[in-house]
């Protein structure tokens, strides 16, 4: 047996996948078998008794083993981290915010994580790192490792998990930099070293890779959001108000030609500078009025079906932060438009984004073929237990399976 018999559990279920059904069928009793290893000791008993019942009501063969295998992946991983603390169910909620991002980060720079873990002074995996210098990519190692200990210290010596989320995200800006200047090595390089005349540390090349891999992000959703602006004035009854929308639309898009011309400009020290006006808390702030835009309904005739639409997202959305069982937090259709709703509702043109509440909400295809929407669900209300689950989405027709 293994000196982790849930990382050898892990494995052979992965195995299974292929077969659905098998790895809820052979796997989950050997899970419930550990039990008394797991819940309310890397698991809260809350959660642990959620996933059950979430494992157990799940519709499909295919969907009951991956929940299987993902409670097996969060008792590993969190067993690892904080399971032999001797943390009080309190303590344990606490700590799952941890676990869980120590899962997202894990998956979102694996390459970075497995180059950090080799035992010689190298990045194997990171090819266009590793060709500096030798003491560069030291440098670059020495600081990864320095990031993993004090996250590990603050769980094992302080358990302190606010501190712990803190040092996670301080390693998780210098994973994503590392990859990212892995990526774009030569552009980065050639830019920063001609803008800055001069030889940048192996740390702040890492740093403002990272932040060029944002702003392009941003620059992408841009262009999602001025395209939803403009199909909002089209599409809109406005009437004479139509001229005023239109400036705003022109007062947006005149806001980022500025910042794609200053852009380029800045110096080092601005670029790092995230809340800079031409850097990237400029862009975002931009992207950000151009989406509230584009889910604008200010100057439209009244709508009874947007409204009645509305005022449904609104109430399921608080019936969502106001549920107890984990289990329907991780719903993963999401809830389904009342019926006035759909009746009032057939037959629309929908735009790119709504504002209803307090967030925007933004057209989803990601998990049907009919209409839905979504918005962010805040770090602090997702569930653990299912890291992937980071959209609230709301349908309005029911669900095609």
């Amino acid at each position: 047996m293994s000196d982790n018999p849930l990382a050898t559990w892990c494995k052979e279920a992965e195995a299974l996948l292929g077969t659905p059904g098998s790895v809820h069928t052979t796997k989950l009793p050997q899970l419930l078998a550990k039990e008394g290893d797991i819940r309310g000791k890397s698991i809260a008993s809350t959660t642990w008794d959620a996933s059950k019942n979430g494992i157990a009501t799940a519709a499909t063969p295919e969907e009951k083993d991956k929940l299987v295998l993902e409670l097996g992946r969060t008792a590993k991983r969190n067993d690892q981290l904080f399971g032999k603390l001797g943390l009080t169910e309190q303590q344990l909620q606490e700590f799952e915010p941890v676990g869980e991002k120590v899962g997202q980060v894990t998956k979102d720079f694996r390459k970075a994580g497995i180059a950090l873990a080799s035992k010689d002074a190298k990045l194997p995996g990171l090819s266009n790192v590793e060709s500096m210098p030798e003491e560069e990519v030291q440098a670059l190692k020495d600081e990864g490792l320095l990031l993993q200990r004090k996250f590990m210290t603050a769980i094992k010596k302080d358990k302190d998990p606010e501190k712990a989320l803190a040092a996670l995200e301080e390693y998780e800006h210098f994973a994503q930099g590392l990859q990212a200047f892995d990526s774009q090595y030569s552009k980065i390089r050639g830019k920063y070293t001609v803008l800055e005349k001069g030889k940048l540390t192996p740390l702040e090349f890492a740093n403002v890779a990272r932040i060029e891999q944002l702003v392009g992000a941003a620059q992408t959703d841009w262009t999602s959001a001025i395209e939803g602006a403009d199909n909002n004035l089209k599409t809109g009854d406005r009437g004479q108000n139509r001229r005023f929308f239109q400036n705003k639309i022109d007062q947006v898009r005149a806001s980022y030609d500025k910042w794609k011309q200053e852009w380029p400009k800045l110096s080092l020290y601005d670029v790092q500078d995230e809340d800079h006006e031409f850097g990237l808390g400029g862009l975002d702030k931009i992207v950000a009025n151009a989406w509230e835009l584009a889910s604008s309904d200010e100057y439209l005739a009244p709508d009874e079906g947007l409204n009645e639409m509305k005022a449904d997202v609104v109430l399921k959305w608080q019936n969502f932060l106001a549920s107890t069982s984990s289990a329907e937090k991780l719903a993963r259709r999401g809830p389904v438009a009342s019926q006035k709703v759909q009746d009032l509702n057939g037959g629309r043109t929908w735009k790119k984004a709504y504002k209803i509440g307090d967030a925007v909400y933004t057209l989803s295809s990601s998990r049907s073929a009919d209409v839905s929407f979504k918005r962010a669900i805040p770090k602090n209300m997702r569930v653990s237990s299912r890291p992937d689950v980071k959209s609230f989405i709301y349908h309005l027709r029911p669900y095609a399976s």
